[in-house]
């Protein structure tokens, strides 16, 4: 074998390649692996996965004379050989140990037309019968060798095989540590006895006539070059010399740069090897932390003026050393669970968002001024966020398309996959609420009724008749739910798991979503009603959760938002969805794709989470929940159309919280809250 390719791509749910090819010495190649070829199985119209065909390399008959190969991802290349010879493996030079090796070898690589005749000389006399590619040999002189075809000949240059007293390999260190002990050895091939001298820069070392050479307490003026001379009763041989550098110490681990939530912890560690003790002093930005003299420097409750360079000084008595820059990012967005797509990677420097939402694999988030940023699955365009984009106050991520609602109340689409979710009837207006289910969209518009568009093979945007007084709606895998003033559920579409199966009695909801076969509704008094499929346990509702703030269903599992800016996840956990980061806090916006998270952090303790929305005796009710111990003023705002906000009451009043109750209008009523901390009591 002369030359070998290999290519393994992976790539989860687009298949795989993984061709192996091997170049013989005669021109010929071995394959063995093969592609893998995704093809897409549809279960029914809301879901479906990939399926692997698999494709074994086959090499075509008869294929010869290859002189250089190439695999790729399903596609693998051949470069044949023509014409006169060409030497592709040059000679290369060799010795022998005098009286211990009686032979050594030369081998030429010809390419052009075959088949090829050698002939090999020495001292430009051709040796008798030494006529293949290859040639072992005892006798020192200049070889070569001729390789003809019916085209020509080539000739090589001379390459000189010597006969040598012995053979050294010297082991030295390029660099060694102040104060330490090194050693250096030499190994020797050849007849004994042997004799040795070090040297240092060319001279001579005293006494240092062993296989090796012991340095003791290491200083810097012992920095230079080193050699060994070693001899036999048959000659010298002197090695070439090996420079050596003296350091004080050298970092092993370099910090690492991280990203975090705001609220976690992060920790930068950095590591030394040379003689200890060491100290540490760490930089942030460019000045030292003060206390940061440790290997490891823990950040706890991570804010966003913390994010920037992190760096760090390593000392001993020899000397110093400095880190690389660690790079820390804060984030006020955050996604865990599967990331195939890049979709748990969350775009950096994001700022003043203030809503999020997760499709099937891929996410938007809103932001204050009005715009959009999205990330993720691409294959259908549904995060191209068409240019020029603004005025947005809410979106929704579907399965494979993009919703976006405007302050003057329509409704912009793109992605999708040809059911025709991304087309928007052409006089829809006055939409105050979106959703975006697998293939479909849902608008509630402001008089309480709902417009559904896209896929509709379960009937999932048959939208029932006379359904009115509407105030949330919910787009799940291929079945709608539909939020009442009153409280109560209406929900249509796909029922082959119970998911459009209200529960009997089910009243006093405040909140609904849809998953992919399941429903979570958010009762007014903060507890959390399940219902559909439960292959994964994502209707099996914690004991015991009470305060909850919203809730959100992915494909099969289950996430909430409390009151105290904690969430709670549960259902399947296969790429670790249901594994709430540790420390994560001060949430107050959560969204979930099919088999991901997404969470809004909290910007400072100053933005509250609205909470217990509730209607009774004609009055509205909600809470707000701030940071215990601090001095806020509350102005609560309030909306009919999400574009002109009037302000209904102002408070100032000591940390923990809020409740409002307001009279409830007869139309849509939409509230936010602006907080001023005042002071700290």
């Amino acid at each position: 074998m002369v030359a070998v390719a290999a290519r393994s791509c992976w790539n989860y749910q687009r298949g795989s390649s993984g061709d192996n090819l091997a170049l013989k010495g005669d021109g010929t190649i071995v394959a063995w692996g093969g592609a893998w070829f995704p093809t897409y199985i549809f279960v029914n119209s809301s879901y479906g996965y990939m399926t692997n065909v698999y494709a074994p390399t086959t090499v075509p008959p008869g294929l010869t004379n290859v002189v250089a190969v190439a695999a790729g991802g399903g596609v693998n290349l051949v470069l044949q050989g023509r014409g006169v010879p060409r030497l592709n493996l040059p000679l290369v030079a060799r010795s022998l140990v005098a009286e211990v090796e009686q032979q050594t070898y030369l081998r030429v690589e010809a390419v052009g037309t075959p088949p090829f005749s050698y002939q090999w000389r020495l001292y430009g006399t051709n040796i008798e019968g030494a006529t293949n590619s290859g040639l072992w040999l005892s006798q020192a002189g200049p070889y070569s060798v001729a390789v003809s075809n019916a085209l020509g000949q080539t000739i090589s240059g001379e390459v000189p095989v010597s006969v040598v007293p012995l053979r050294i390999s010297l082991s030295v260190s390029d660099s060694v540590f102040a104060g330490s002990s090194e050693s250096f050895f030499v190994a020797v091939t050849g007849v004994g006895p042997f004799t040795y001298q070090w040297r240092f820069n060319g001279t001579n070392l005293a006494a240092a006539t062993n296989s090796w050479l012991l340095i003791q307490a290491v200083s810097f003026d012992q920095a230079g070059t080193y050699s060994v001379a070693v001899s036999n009763a048959l000659g010298q041989v002197i090695s070439g010399e090996v420079p050596v550098s003296v350091v004080p110490l050298r970092i092993s681990s370099q910090p690492s740069s991280n990203s975090i939530f705001r609220g976690g912890s992060v920790n930068f560690s950095v590591a030394a090897t040379g003689v200890g003790p060491f100290t540490y002093q760490w930089w942030f930005n460019g000045p030292k932390l003060p206390g940061a003299t440790n290997a490891t420097l823990v950040i706890s409750n991570a804010q966003f003026s913390q994010a920037g360079n992190y760096a760090v000084t390593l000392a001993n008595q020899y000397g110093s050393a400095q880190s690389l820059n660690a790079w820390l990012e804060v984030e006020n967005v955050w996604e865990w669970g599967q990331n195939y797509y890049g979709q748990t990677n969350v775009s950096t420097g994001l700022s003043n968002v203030v809503a999020v939402a997760a499709g099937g694999f891929h996410n938007l988030v809103l932001k204050g001024d009005g715009t959009v940023v999205a990330w993720g699955e691409n294959n259908s365009g549904q995060t191209n966020v068409p240019s020029g984009l603004t005025n947005v106050v809410a979106v929704a991520a579907g399965w494979s398309h993009s919703l976006a609602l405007k302050c003057d109340g329509t409704v912009v689409a793109w992605g999708g996959n040809g059911t025709k979710e991304e087309n928007v009837p052409p006089d829809l207006s006055n939409v105050v609420a979106v959703a975006a289910g697998v293939a479909y969209s849902l608008a509630l518009k402001g008089d309480g009724t709902v417009v559904a568009w896209g896929q509709n093979h379960y009937g999932q945007t048959n939208v029932p008749s006379g359904l009115n007084n509407v105030v949330a709606v919910a787009a799940g895998g291929s079945y709608s739910l539909a939020l009442k003033s009153d409280g109560t559920l209406v929900a249509w579409g796909d029922n082959s798991s119970g998911q459009t199966t209200i529960p009997s009695g089910l009243t006093d909801v405040v909140a609904v979503t849809a998953g992919g076969r399941h429903s979570l509704a958010l009762k007014s008094d903060g507890t959390v009603i399940a219902w559909g499929d439960n292959s994964y346990g994502q209707t099996n509702v914690p004991s015991g959760l009470t305060n909850v703030i919203a809730v959100v269903a992915g494909g099969d599992h289950s996430l909430v938002l409390k009151d105290d800016g904690t969430v709670v996840a549960w259902g399947e956990n296969y790429y670790g969805q249901t594994n709430v980061p540790l420390g994560l806090s001060n949430v107050v916006a959560v969204a979930v794709g099919s088999l991901h998270n997404l969470v809004l952090i909290g910007g400072s303790p100053l933005q509250g989470r609205l909470g217990n929305p509730s209607v009774s005796g004609g009055q509205f009710h909600l809470t707000i929940a701030g940071l215990a111990g601090t001095q806020y003023q509350y102005t609560l705002e309030q909306s009919t159309d999400l574009q002109h906000w009037t302000s209904v009451q102002t408070n100032s009043l000591p940390g923990g919280g809020r409740q409002w109750v307001v009279p409830a209008g007869t139309n849509h009523q939409f509230f936010r809250v602006s907080t001023t901390k005042a002071h700290n009591p």
